[in-house]
């Protein structure tokens, strides 16, 4: 019953028309996301893309704010 609920209320925020209006940020966020690991792409070092893969969801989420950095997903490798 709780997921009824909950389905009911978010089901707006990712209809169609409301996803097509973050395609830009969807491609912008993943462009970054491929030039964060590009530093590692041909090491064979072994990395742990979870941390990757939950700032760049944090930064598309926030991403339609023009003053957000494109290098908040890239801080751990560059660190």
């Amino acid at each position: 019953e709780e997921w009824k609920k909950s389905r009911k209320i978010l089901a707006p925020a990712f209809s169609s028309e409301m996803l097509l209006k973050y395609t830009e940020v969807f491609n912008e966020k993943s462009l970054a996301l491929v030039d964060a690991f590009k530093p590692v792409a041909d090491t064979g070092e072994v990395v742990d893309v979870f941390d990757y893969l939950m700032k760049t969801n944090v930064d598309t989420i926030v991403g339609k704010k023009k003053n957000i950095s494109r290098a908040l997903i890239s801080t751990k490798l560059l660190n």
